[in-house]
C-alpha cells in the first residue's frame, strides 16, 4: 500500500504526489457508508513514464565511429533492484538499423565522465560520409520505457588519394527495383568519400556492354554532384556477357591511363546477371601486377562468405540487392587498406615519383620548372607539355643526382590556352612514375602565376588520419613525438652554420600581411620588399636542401623512423594577406626555392577594404597552423598598421597556447601598445615598433627580425639538473633606465655586422625621445663601437648592461 487517501462525498477526484516513476499502480476507490459499510472497489491500472534522458548530444565524430553523450537519469524508485537500461540506436538514412548500444545502471561506471555526471558510449563500424539518425531511451524492466531523445549527425568523409573505377553492369533483366538499389549503392560508394579538398579521390565510371563506355574520365577531377548525376544516368544495356576476359582487361587497364603515380588503384566491380570469372582474368596478379586493387560485387542465388587478400582482391557475393547497404562500409575499408597495403608497383611508383614539382616564368622571362629528387635516383627525366589535343614539346633528359633540380623548357606558348607540364622519371628498369602540372597562358602567351604539383592527401604529415573500425589509422607506422637528443641538437646546429643562417630545420614560418587601406601602396611595395630580403637572409632553400639530403642518408640506411621529423622537416613557409578576405599568396610548403618565393610576393597585389585580423587568424588556425606535423612549430610574423579588436587578442592566445610564436611588426607606432599585446613573451623579443614600410625593408631591422625569427625557431633540452628560471630569460629594456629627455646615436654597422647574425635580444623603446632602436647585445658584435657607447651611457644604465652581460655567460654556460 503507497497511500490512503478519504475524500467528503462532495469530491469527485483525487490528487498525490507519491508516484514514482517507472512504476504500475493498481487504484482502488470505495465507497464507505453509515456504520462503516464499504462497497466493492472500482479499480483502475495506471503506469508512470521515465524522464527523458537529457543533454543527448554528439561528442565526436570521425569516418566510421561515433562518440555519443547524455546525462545521468537520476530518480527515486520502490525498488532498487530493478534494473535501469539505456539504449542507443543508430540507423541510416534510409532506415536501417546499423548499431546499438545497452548499458545498464549495474555497470554504468565504465561509461562514466569525470564528472560523474555524463555517460558516454560509442558504435563503431559506420559507413564514412552518410548521414545518421540517433536515438536514446530509457527502459526499467520489460515493460517501462521513456519517450525518445534523438540527435542527427553525419561521419567524416574518407580523406585520402586514391583512384577508383567504378565498373558497372546493369543488366536488361533486372526489375526497377534492383536498378535503384545498384544506384543507390553505388552513390553511398562515392558519397563516402571526400571530393572537395585537393589531392584526393578520383573517380572514373564505365558501364559494361558489348562496347563498355566511359561516362567518367580520371583525366579531370569530378566533383560528387558530376559523379552522382552520371550514376542517376546508368539504365540498363545488354551484351556484356560477349566480353571476353582479354578485351575486359584492355577496358580496365584503359580505364587507370590517367591514373596518378604512387596512388592506389581500386577498381569496383559490380555483376548483377552473371559470373565474375567470365570477365575477370584467371589470375588474380593480373591486375595486381599493375598496381590495381580488385573489388568484386556479384549477385547471385546464395549469399557466400567474403573473400579478401589482402590489395589484390576482394569478393562479395550477395544474394538480393538490399544487401548491397550491408557491405558499402566493408567495400570503403578495402579500399583503405589498399593504402595501408599497397601493391608493389604502388610502392615502386612512390619512391620514384619526383616532389613538389612546380611551373613558373621566373625572372629573366624563362619558363621553369623546378623539382625535388624522389627517394630512389632516377635513370632520367622526360619532360613533356601537352595541351588538349596532345603534345606540343617533350624532352629526355639525364642529368646528376642532386636533391633539387631546375630546367628551362619551352617558351613559345600559345597565347590564353590551359597546359599540362608532366615530368616522368624512369628507372633502370623501365619502371616509371609521373607528375602533372596544370598551367595557363595569358593573352601575350606567357605563364600566369606558379603553379604547383598536388600534394597526396596520403602523404601530409597530419595527426588527423583516417580511422578504421577497430579503432587502428591507416597508417601502418603511426607517428610518434620523438624526442630531440643532443647530438639532434648539435646537427641542426651545424647544418645551420654550413648554410649561413641562424634558421633551423623544423620550423614553419607563416607571414601575414596587412593589405588592408590603413597600408599604403608605398608601404605595401616596401613590405614585398623587405620580405624578400628576409628569405634571401633566412636561406630557407640551403636549409630545406640539407633536410631533404639527410632525409634520403637516413631512408638509405633504414634508419628514418628512428629519427625526430624536425630533422628532416626542413622550414615551410606561408604568405598571406588580410583584409576583409584573406590571400593566400603562398600555401605553407617545405620544399621551397628563393625563386618560388620571390616569384609569389612579387605576383602579390594589395586587397584594400577595412581590416579584420581575428578572421585572418581564424584562417590561419583552419589553413596553415600545424599543417604538417606537431613535430614542427609555427611561427606568425604579423605585418600590420591598423588596431585589431579586442577578441583578436583571445584568438591570438589561442595561437600561443598551441606551442606557436607570434612576432608582431606595427608600422603605425600609435597601434604600438595594442600589437604588442598579440606577441609573444617577452615582447621586448618578438614585438617591433617601425615609423613607416621603409624601416621594414632596411638592412638593420632586416636583421633584428631576422634574429627574432631565429630564436623563436631555436629548440633546447630540458635538463633535470639545471633550469632557467622565468625571471631569469627576462629582457631588461634600455628605454625603462633612459629619462625621456635622453638620446643616444648608434652606428648600425657596428651593432650588425653583415657577415654575422645577431644573438642578442632586441629591444624596442616605446618612447619616440629614444631615438633608433638598441639592442643589448654582447661585446663581441658591438666590437669597437661598445667601448664609446659604454664611456657615454648613464651609470644606472651601464650597470643594466654588467647585468646583461652576467646573464648572458650564465645562459650559455646552462646550455
Amino acid at each position: 500500500m503507497i497511500q490512503t487517501v478519504y475524500k467528503s462525498n462532495t469530491s469527485d477526484s483525487v490528487s498525490t504526489s507519491r508516484l514514482l516513476p517507472g512504476t504500475h499502480y493498481e487504484i482502488w476507490v470505495h465507497a464507505i457508508y453509515v456504520d462503516d459499510v464499504k462497497s466493492r472497489p472500482a479499480r483502475t491500472f495506471i503506469t508512470t513514464g521515465l524522464p527523458v534522458p537529457e543533454n543527448f548530444h554528439i561528442s565526436r565524430i570521425i569516418e566510421t565511429s561515433v562518440v555519443m553523450g547524455w546525462k545521468m537519469a537520476k530518480f527515486q524508485m520502490h525498488d532498487d533492484s530493478r534494473t535501469l537500461v539505456y539504449h542507443v540506436r543508430v540507423s541510416d538514412e534510409l532506415g536501417n538499423l546499423v548499431g546499438q548500444h545497452l548499458i545498464q545502471n549495474t555497470s554504468i561506471q565504465s561509461y562514466l565522465a569525470a564528472d560523474n555526471q555524463t555517460i558516454g558510449c560509442s558504435i563503431n563500424n559506420l559507413t564514412p560520409g552518410r548521414r545518421h539518425n540517433a536515438t536514446l531511451q530509457i527502459f526499467l524492466g520489460t515493460s517501462v520505457e521513456s519517450n525518445v531523445s534523438k540527435v542527427e549527425f553525419q561521419t567524416r568523409r574518407v580523406r585520402l588519394s586514391l583512384d577508383v573505377s567504378f565498373v558497372v553492369e546493369i543488366s536488361p533483366a533486372l526489375r526497377h527495383s534492383e536498378v535503384v538499389g545498384a544506384k543507390e549503392f553505388l552513390k553511398s560508394l562515392a558519397s563516402a568519400f571526400d571530393h572537395d579538398a585537393p589531392g584526393v579521390v578520383k573517380f572514373g565510371l564505365i558501364q559494361l556492354s558489348n562496347h563498355p563506355i566511359e561516362m567518367i574520365s580520371m583525366q579531370k577531377k569530378s566533383d560528387q554532384n558530376i559523379i552522382k548525376q552520371n550514376l542517376n544516368s546508368l539504365f540498363p544495356m545488354g551484351g556484356s556477357s560477349v566480353l571476353k576476359p582479354e578485351e575486359f582487361k584492355e577496358t580496365v587497364v584503359e580505364a587507370f591511363k590517367h591514373a596518378r603515380s604512387g596512388v592506389p588503384r581500386i577498381m569496383v566491380l559490380l555483376v548483377t546477371n552473371q559470373h565474375y570469372t567470365n570477365l575477370m582474368p584467371e589470375s588474380e596478379e593480373d591486375f595486381a601486377d599493375k598496381g590495381i586493387t580488385s573489388i568484386v560485387l556479384q549477385m547471385a542465388l546464395n549469399t557466400e562468405a567474403p573473400y579478401s587478400n589482402q590489395s589484390v582482391m576482394h569478393r562479395y557475393v550477395l544474394s538480393a540487392f538490399d544487401q548491397l547497404h550491408l557491405v558499402v562500409n566493408h567495400v570503403v575499408i578495402d579500399a583503405i587498406r589498399s593504402q595501408q597495403y599497397p601493391l608493389p608497383l604502388i610502392e615502386r611508383e612512390r619512391d620514384l615519383k619526383p616532389h613538389a614539382v612546380a611551373v613558373f616564368r621566373d625572372t629573366t622571362g624563362n619558363n621553369v620548372a623546378e623539382w625535388w629528387a624522389a627517394s630512389e635516383w632516377p635513370e632520367h627525366y622526360r619532360m613533356r607539355v601537352a595541351d588538349e589535343a596532345g603534345d606540343v614539346w617533350k624532352r629526355n633528359v639525364t642529368v646528376r643526382r642532386r636533391v633539387h633540380y631546375r630546367y628551362r623548357f619551352m617558351g613559345n606558348l600559345a597565347t590564353s590556352t590551359p597546359y599540362f607540364f608532366i615530368l616522368e622519371a624512369y628507372s633502370r628498369d623501365n619502371k616509371s612514375a609521373a607528375i602533372t602540372v596544370d598551367m595557363e597562358t595569358d593573352s601575350v602567351g606567357k605563364l600566369i602565376g606558379i603553379r604547383r604539383s598536388k600534394v597526396d592527401a596520403n602523404h601530409l604529415l597530419n595527426p588527423k588520419h583516417v580511422m578504421l573500425p577497430n579503432g587502428q589509422c591507416c597508417s601502418r607506422h603511426k607517428d610518434k613525438p620523438l624526442k630531440l637528443k643532443a647530438r639532434h641538437v648539435k646537427h641542426l646546429s651545424a647544418a645551420s652554420k654550413k648554410v649561413g643562417t641562424c634558421m633551423h630545420s623544423g620550423s614553419n614560418v607563416i607571414f601575414l600581411v596587412d593589405g588592408s587601406n590603413t597600408t599604403s601602396n608605398t608601404t605595401f611595395d616596401q613590405i614585398k620588399q623587405g620580405l624578400k630580403k628576409l628569405v634571401k637572409n633566412l636561406h630557407l632553400e640551403g636549409i630545406n636542401k640539407l633536410a631533404e639530403a639527410k632525409k634520403r642518408q637516413f631512408l638509405r640506411r633504414g634508419i628514418l623512423f628512428k629519427i625526430p621529423k624536425v630533422m628532416t622537416h626542413g622550414v615551410g613557409m606561408s604568405v598571406v594577406q588580410y583584409s576583409q578576405l584573406q590571400a593566400q599568396h603562398l600555401p605553407l610548403l617545405t620544399k621551397l626555392t628563393t625563386k618560388q618565393v620571390t616569384r609569389s610576393i612579387d605576383d602579390a597585389r594589395q586587397l584594400g577594404g577595412l581590416p579584420h585580423l581575428d578572421q585572418a587568424l581564424r584562417f590561419l588556425q583552419k589553413n596553415a597552423l600545424g599543417k604538417y606535423s606537431f613535430s614542427s612549430r609555427d611561427i606568425v610574423v604579423l605585418i600590420t598598421s591598423s588596431k585589431s579588436r579586442q577578441r583578436t587578442l583571445k584568438r591570438s592566445q589561442d595561437i600561443k597556447n598551441t606551442g606557436a610564436r607570434i612576432i608582431t611588426i606595427d608600422l603605425n607606432a600609435l597601434n604600438y601598445d595594442w600589437t604588442s599585446q598579440l606577441a609573444s613573451p617577452p615582447r621586448t623579443r618578438y614585438s617591433f615598433q617601425l615609423t613607416n614600410g621603409s624601416d621594414f625593408s632596411s638592412d638593420a631591422i632586416n636583421n633584428m627580425i631576422q634574429t627574432s625569427i631565429c630564436k623563436a625557431a631555436s629548440r633546447r633540452l630540458k635538463s633535470s639538473k639545471k633550469t632557467i628560471s622565468k625571471k631569469s630569460t627576462d629582457v631588461v629594456s634600455y628605454s625603462n633606465h633612459l629619462k625621456p629627455t635622453a638620446k643616444i646615436e648608434v652606428d648600425w654597422s657596428k651593432l650588425v655586422p653583415s657577415s654575422k647574425s645577431l644573438s642578442g635580444d632586441v629591444v624596442l623603446p616605446p618612447d619616440d625621445n629614444v631615438g633608433n632602436y638598441l639592442s643589448p647585445t654582447s661585446t663581441e658584435h658591438l666590437s669597437g663601437g661598445s667601448k664609446s657607447l659604454d664611456r657615454d651611457k648613464p651609470a644606472d644604465l651601464q650597470q643594466v648592461s654588467e647585468a646583461n652581460r652576467k646573464h648572458e655567460k650564465k645562459r650559455k654556460e646552462l646550455l
